[in-house]
């Protein structure tokens, strides 16, 4: 009969470590991409990183100068508003300060 114990979590299985004779060259670092072992309560899964080059990098630089692009417009935009709004503001203030003085005459 075969001993069906359950497995507590820190014996569970563990990847073996991958042994590379002298003189051969490591796969990895040949690879264009990453790779690391996770283990967890689900079974062993394994996640790619790809190596960032420069040519990898040009969308991510476009894509930051169309965010700071918009975003300048947007502030530039909310700032022509606020001018006349201000400008506004002061006026009255203005000329309610020229009424007041006006009426205690």
């Amino acid at each position: 009969m075969i001993n069906q114990r359950p497995i507590p979590p820190d014996e569970g299985r563990h990847p073996e470590p991958e042994i590379i004779p002298p003189g051969h060259p490591d796969r990895r670092e040949t690879s264009g991409s990453w790779s690391r072992v996770v283990i967890d309560e689900d079974g062993v899964r394994h996640i790619y990183v790809a190596k960032i080059g420069p040519l990898s990098l040009i969308p991510f630089a476009l894509l930051g100068a169309v965010v700071s692009i918009a975003l300048l417009i947007f502030f530039l935009g909310a700032f022509l508003i606020l001018l006349p709004v201000v400008g506004l503001l002061i006026a009255g203030a203005v000329i309610a300060g020229l009424m007041r003085a006006y009426s205690r005459r």
